[in-house]
């Protein structure tokens, strides 16, 4: 980052101390006026107070330097004491430049700006569309901030407004790293919706970039939640992601996202909320946004990680099972590329739902902890050894042997890859280059459907 040089010109002073309240005494008159001495806060002794350029570490950034700034220092201790005037002040200006500064943000000043726009770390999150965990990775620097985030966080700097009040034009001022005006699509749908068959942009993200977090993102006990917008996101081109309908049926997860340049439809299951089933409004929420992409020709992507359809009276009398063919409908009809990662759990109809190569899905992947099969193997235990286990003489050392069987045989994809469901099983680091390889292989996919009108969704 470059040294940032600030000359404010000094009045009503606020005193920004590094060792306490300072003590002042009565030492003399100057002028007729009496002039107040500073003394120590450490050892008591006289300071010495002189203008100098001071290094302003207080802000959190490294390179800040205040000019002609009122400066007491012990001599004998070496505490010191600085005089900043119109602090407010000094810090928008501060803002200002490092918004408008053309090399990408470093992680002191992501933080500065954070701080500056009073946001919370949950609230930064919340702004800029990503998790806590991923802020917080921005922030201490073990992460880079997405261009598409930064540009937001800068906008923010310089409006103090929600960028999503603004229009376009405002970014005119923001720096950036390669300012073609064809990329400053913020939060925009428009900017993702294609034309019906060409719909690349230039992407600076690497088409053969591995992530290597991805391959412990999945806990390795099988009901612990995940984020799977952290897979997403890990994925996509500048780590961005746009979702829509974020508070309608959270336990999935839809939304439109950048590989190499290509927009594309994410559906995804949500582990984080209850556990990533589909129920009615999940059902209803993905088959829309399935025939949405369809009409505009852009692919598809599904993460595949659920547990079967919600069970209950309520769900039975409100239709899950017409509902849930809506979806299952949805992804059959259309006729976009569609490329389905399973990350874990795949499980009874609801796996053939989603997206699974029994409704014509033109390529699918699995991690290796994907598992897919008609139930849990504790629930397929239950069924199939209930009476082993109930005339064992240690039922649950019967159970949990039982458990351990089933899930050694079948609790993994190699099973469903050995008759072709599946065609390959890949390292979860590798999802972004094998997406992005899938995806120039359908490029030019077509499809001939027979002759007839349109088809009879079940509504």
């Amino acid at each position: 980052m470059g040294e940032w040089i600030v000359a404010l010109p000094g009045s009503h002073p606020a005193h920004l101390g590094r060792g306490g309240i300072p003590v002042r005494e009565a030492t003399g008159n100057r002028d007729g006026l009496e002039v107040q001495a500073m003394k120590c806060s450490q050892c008591g002794h006289s300071m010495k107070t002189a203008r100098e350029n001071y290094l302003y570490r207080e802000s959190g950034l490294p390179n800040v330097t205040l000019v002609g700034i009122e400066v007491s220092r012990c001599p004998h201790c070496g505490e010191h004491e600085a005089v900043i005037p119109k602090i407010e002040q000094l810090h928008r200006v501060i803002a200002a430049a490092v918004a408008r500064k053309v090399p990408r943000l470093s992680s002191e000043e992501i933080r500065f700006l954070r701080k500056y726009l009073g946001w919370s770390g949950r609230g930064f999150a919340a702004h800029m569309g990503v998790t806590p965990e991923t802020a917080s990775r921005w922030e201490n620097g073990s992460a880079i901030m997405s261009a598409s985030a930064e540009r937001l966080l800068r906008l923010a700097a310089l409006s103090r407004e929600p960028a999503s009040d603004y229009s376009l034009e405002l970014l005119k001022g923001v720096a950036r790293a390669k300012p073609a005006a064809e990329r400053l699509k913020v939060r925009s749908v428009v900017g993702l919706l294609p034309a019906p068959i060409k719909n690349a942009q230039d992407s600076d993200d690497p088409a053969d970039r591995m992530d290597e977090s991805l391959n412990t993102v999945v806990p390795n006990a099988s009901n612990q939640p995940y984020d799977i917008r952290d897979v997403i996101h890990r994925v996509a081109d500048d780590q961005y992601f746009f979702e829509v309908q974020s508070l309608f049926a959270p336990n999935l997860v839809v939304g439109f996202a950048r590989l190499n340049g290509k927009a594309v439809g994410i559906v995804a299951n949500q582990p984080a909320y209850l556990a990533g089933v589909l129920d009615i409004d999940a059902s209803t929420k993905g088959a829309r946004f399935v025939r949405f992409c369809d009409c505009f020709n852009i692919p598809l992507i599904t993460f595949e990680d659920v547990p079967g359809f919600l069970p209950g009276v309520q769900q039975e009398h409100g239709g899950i099972i017409r509902h849930g063919a809506k979806l299952l409908y949805a992804f059959a009809e259309a006729t976009v590329p569609k490329i389905t990662v399973i990350t874990r759990k795949a499980y009874g109809g609801a796996y053939c739902v989603m997206a699974s190569k029994h409704i014509r899905t033109d390529v699918n992947f699995a991690w290796p902890s994907a598992e897919i099969a008609v139930m849990g193997a504790e629930g397929a235990v239950g069924v199939l050894y209930r009476r082993e286990i109930a005339q064992a003489e240690d039922s649950d050392a019967e159970r949990k042997a039982r458990v351990d069987e089933l899930e050694e045989k079948f609790a993994n994809p190699y099973v469903a890859a050995q008759r072709g469901f599946l065609d390959e099983v890949i390292e979860p680091a590798q999802t972004r280059p094998k997406l992005i390889r899938a995806l120039r292989l359908l490029e030019n996919k077509r499809e001939t459907n027979p002759p007839r009108k349109h088809g009879n969704i079940p509504l």
